[in-house]
Order: C-alpha cells, then sequence, then structure tokens
C-alpha cells in the first residue's frame, strides 16, 4: 500500500507510525497502554464499591456495658459471624461501648469478648433498611479465669520447662 500525504491514512506518517506494517514494539504498546487503563478503571470501581453501602443494607449495632455498673465497656472484641459461624468482621468498640456495621439482611451470630470480662453471644437478624441493636452485660471475670485460651497453653509449656529443670538437676546428683 502506498500512502500519499493526500490520502486518508497520511496522518499517520506526521506522527510517526508505521503504516501497513506492525512490529512487535508497537504491538507490545498498545497492549500494555490498554492493561493499564483497565487496571486503573478496575481499581476505581472496586474502591467505589467498597466505599459504597448496598441500598438493600441495613446496620447492626451492638452496646457493650458492665453488668454491674453499667458502664460502657471500650476495646471490646465484637464479631458477627453468618448463622453458619463464618466470620463477616471484627470491629472494636469505641468509647461509648459501641460498635456498628452495615450489613446485608439475614441472621447472624454476634459474639463480645474483652480480657477482664467474660465473654458472650446472641443471635440477631439484620432487616433491609433497619437497625439491628443488641445489648451486652458483661460480667467481671473473678479468680484466675483465663482471659485467653493462650494462657492455659503459656502455663502448660511453663509447667513442663519447670519439670524438665528438676530432671536436669537430679540427674546432675
Amino acid at each position: 500500500m502506498r500512502v500519499t500525504p493526500t490520502s486518508r491514512l497520511a496522518p499517520c506518517l506526521h506522527l510517526g507510525w508505521p503504516v501497513g506494517k506492525t512490529t512487535l514494539t508497537s504491538l507490545q504498546a498498545v497492549v500494555g497502554l490498554l492493561a493499564g487503563l483497565t487496571s486503573v478503571v478496575g481499581a476505581t470501581y472496586s474502591g467505589l464499591q467498597y466505599l459504597r453501602s448496598p441500598d438493600d443494607a441495613g446496620e447492626m449495632v451492638a452496646v457493650v456495658r458492665e453488668a454491674r455498673t453499667d458502664t460502657p465497656i471500650r476495646d471490646a472484641t465484637v464479631e458477627v459471624l453468618t448463622a453458619q459461624d463464618t466470620l463477616v468482621t471484627t470491629l472494636t468498640a469505641t468509647e461509648d461501648g459501641s460498635a456498628r456495621r452495615p450489613l446485608k439482611p439475614g441472621f447472624y451470630r454476634v459474639w463480645v469478648r474483652h480480657p477482664r470480662y467474660g465473654a458472650e453471644g446472641r443471635d440477631i437478624e439484620v432487616q433491609r433498611g433497619q437497625v439491628a441493636e443488641v445489648r451486652f452485660q458483661l460480667a467481671q471475670r473473678t479468680g484466675r479465669a483465663s482471659a485467653s485460651p493462650l494462657d492455659g497453653v503459656a502455663r502448660g509449656v511453663e509447667r513442663g520447662a519447670n519439670a524438665a529443670g528438676r530432671f536436669l538437676r537430679n540427674l546432675g546428683r
């Protein structure tokens, strides 16, 4: 194909684009440009979907209080699970002892835990456009109750290390 200054492909000559033949470098440049644009558009769309609350969502509000004094318990861990015990989200209670989260309509199980208090769970239903409020009254732990399952493991390791030390000392006698 012959390109003349009066043909419709003449603008390509001024831009330095090869006419009639495609090089591997120009093909790679076009593919790279399309991949970059697709990536930017996809990331923007995902970010907007994350920030946008679904129109059919409801809201869950957990209020955590101390059982004896009715004071808010801040920094309590609030876990929201599906009815099949799949973790949806983990929240932390604020200064006023509350934690809130928009959720899709459905049934959920909410657990609240705090190292100085017991754990408590409740089943709730979130309805479209409604606020499902669930209140927890946690009692302080008494005695030497384990604040974490790892406390028991740590005590077991400590007892094992002490027993090993006694055994080694007895070997030297």
